[in-house]
């Protein structure tokens, strides 16, 4: 049992980390997010394993929250860096 759960949390991060990925494509190039859902059922089509799992969101609000969560992160790492630099 406890090999399942870890083989779907695997599967699971590795969903979430192409997802993020792609939104963070779609930031680069100024895509719509409204688009997210076609780019995500276009790589499925394709076969990308990553997105061949019941952890895929399809939602284009989605987008909105993993924006956020790339830009919380980007916040925390550079304020780390900033109070462990002799500047800080």
């Amino acid at each position: 049992m406890v090999k399942h759960v870890e083989k779907s949390q695997v599967a699971c991060n590795e969903a979430l980390k192409t997802q993020l990925k792609v939104v963070l494509h779609m930031a680069n190039t100024n895509t719509p997010s409204h688009l997210y859902p076609n780019l995500i059922q276009l790589l499925q089509s394709a076969g990308c394993p990553d997105l061949n799992s019941a952890h895929t969101y399809t939602h284009h609000e989605t987008v909105n929250q993993m924006e956020e969560a790339i830009a919380m992160t980007i916040s925390s790492t550079i304020d780390d860096r900033i109070a462990n630099s002799k500047y800080g």
